[in-house]
């Protein structure tokens, strides 16, 4: 049994939709299905839920609608349509020189035989139309791609990267160009044969393909080399992580017939358009960095940039380092006292990481702490750091000593980090530490991220107990505004605004502003940084409810932080150096 030819007839005529009817019903030789619409919405309902295999048009092309909508047929639904045309609408036919529709009958000469061999013409010539296209196509593929591992081709590729340059010259943008070279593949084609050699550059192709960002472009450039094209650069790290998760892939073998076969790459990067501003300079400075990687080493990548390499080598080594001295427990934390001012007793202990170097010794925070925020470690680091915080607490607490909240920084990084709320209750409870004992120290920063996530994690906190307290105030982007809509209870007033209250003037001012605007909002504030005895006296006269700083106590371990508590425990309270 033959293919059932699905018919639909557009005619408002009821008397033409009987001849039609009439006509395609006496046609013994071939199977048909018809539907019958009276208008041109309905018309455009039915093709877009069936699949019909020719339409037969009997609404008069005067209307224009009706005109627009035959023009446009093949193309938007790839379906042949055979015109019933009035006398009229002839001339509107010739005048509009209709050569995609596949034919047109005038109604008043509509013949059994006509419209039958109309239909299967129509149909013929569609399927043939059909197979061009489809044949184009795949020449088109072709030309563009490479017919091994079906990426881009070397001549596709530099196209793309020419049009990439001119995007950036207009908007004034940054790229960055990468090229793969595969050290051994010529002596495994010798070892294995070139079968194994082809097949690698296919799982090669694979590799790169799923660990690649959609918006890069992979193309292979010839025998064993391959280009990324890497758009959007904001910084130069960026080129050294995806250069790093690239040359990753060779960590593990390729499995090719058995056989487990270990390749290693290089890579040479250009970024534009520091190195290069037109397309043969960047490629051949990119090719430059990559021969220099290969003299180097095996699994290497290098910029061709000197200045850059550095920094950038650099920045991977500190984070290599960084993981080798979490895996190694090098990192502890100090605590240093915050004193609440009426009393002069510890209420807080603000939580500092440190990080004790086998070779460079106690580093300062400022030498890890940007490397950190910067890369995936925040959320490891900073669980560390949240779990070790809540813990100390836990055992001060079971020890007997007074009771005081313990303060931990979150970063932006960690705070727009959906399972933060999450980690925290899991925290607290393992640690057992009431939510009370909690405070969460943010900067004026994750408020200008995302406002409305930054509400809800908030209020989430919030719920469980824990208090939230704004570090560094008045160096970021101070706002009434989150002041008046967040439920914060403390603002720390930056330590350089305290640093300078003996030289009077506009500092002391924006302190005594600060902490009397937290005043009319019911927020407690700290004076953070202070060193003297006349900041000390400066920042209580102001009504300042807590103070911290060297003043008081340096940060120390926890050993002698709790002989500090253990020392506020007896009566005979012993002043931390007030």
């Amino acid at each position: 049994m033959g293919k059932v030819v699905r018919v639909l007839i557009v005619e408002s005529e009821q008397q033409d939709i009987q001849l039609i009817l009439s006509i395609l019903n006496r046609n013994k030789n071939q199977q048909l299905s018809s539907d019958v619409v009276h208008s041109l919405d309905h018309a455009e309902d039915k093709l877009l839920s069936n699949p019909y295999d020719i339409v037969l048009f009997g609404l008069s092309v005067s209307d224009k609608t009706n005109l627009e909508f035959v023009k446009n047929i093949n193309g938007v639904f790839q379906i042949p349509l055979i015109l019933l045309a009035g006398v009229k609408d002839e001339k509107i036919i010739k005048e509009n020189r209709i050569d995609y529709v596949v034919d047109y009958i005038i109604k008043h000469s509509l013949a059994p035989i006509v419209l039958e061999q109309a239909i299967k013409f129509g149909i013929e010539r569609n399927t043939l139309k059909q197979k061009l296209y489809k044949a184009e196509k795949k020449a088109r593929y072709l030309t563009t791609r490479d017919s091994l591992t079906g990426l881009l081709n070397r001549s596709t590729f530099c196209e793309q990267v020419n049009a990439e340059i001119n995007t950036c010259r207009r908007n004034k943008r940054q790229f960055g160009l990468l090229l793969l070279g595969l050290n051994n593949l010529k002596d495994l084609n010798k070892r294995y044969g070139y079968a194994v050699g082809d097949r690698l550059l296919s799982l090669v192709s694979d590799r790169l393909q799923k660990r690649l960002r959609q918006e890069d472009n992979l193309a292979r450039i010839n025998g064993d080399e391959f280009g990324i094209l890497v758009s959007n650069v904001d910084d130069s790290h960026l080129m050294a992580k995806i250069a790093g998760h690239v040359l990753k892939l060779f960590d593990e073998p390729f499995d090719v017939e058995g056989k487990q076969v270990i390749l290693s790459a290089c890579l040479g990067i250009a970024v534009y358009p520091n190195d290069g501003v037109e397309l043969e300079e960047i490629v051949r400075n990119a090719d430059t960095a990559l021969s220099v990687a290969k003299d180097t080493g095996l699994n290497r990548f290098q910029y061709y940039t000197d200045e850059m390499n550095q920094e950038v080598t650099h920045y991977l080594s500190l984070e290599n380092d960084i993981r080798r001295g979490i895996e190694q427990g090098e990192f502890f934390l100090q605590f240093q006292p915050i004193i609440q001012s009426s009393i002069s007793k510890i209420v807080c202990a603000e939580a500092l990481i440190r990080w004790q170097h086998p070779t460079k010794g106690l580093l300062s925070p400022d030498c890890f702490i940007p490397t950190i925020e910067q890369s995936d470690l925040i959320f490891e680091l900073g669980r560390w750091v949240l779990h070790q915080a809540c813990r100390q607490n836990k055992l001060w607490q079971d020890a007997g000593l007074p009771e005081i909240r313990v303060a931990v920084n979150i970063s932006a990084k960690q705070f727009v980090h959906q399972s933060l709320v999450t980690t925290i209750k899991e925290i607290l409870k393992d640690t057992q530490l009431h939510p009370s004992w909690l405070e969460i120290e943010l900067t004026e920063h994750v408020f200008m991220q995302d406002f409305v996530h930054a509400t809800d994690v908030i209020n989430q906190l919030k719920s469980l107990g824990i208090r939230i307290s704004i570090d560094d105030f008045g160096t970021g982007f101070s706002s009434l505004s989150y002041l008046k809509c967040l439920p914060i209870d403390k603002l720390k007033v930056d330590k350089s605004f305290v640093h300078s209250l003996h030289q009077g003037g506009r500092d002391s001012a924006i302190v005594k502003a600060i902490i009397s605007m937290a005043q009319s909002l019911t927020i407690e504030t700290v004076a953070e940084g202070v060193e003297t005895t006349m900041q000390r006296n400066s920042v209580q006269k102001m009504g300042c409810d807590y103070m911290q700083g060297f003043f008081f106590q340096k940060p120390v371990e926890s050993s002698i932080f709790s002989t500090l508590l253990n020392k506020q425990a007896s009566p005979a309270i012993a002043k931390l150096a007030i």
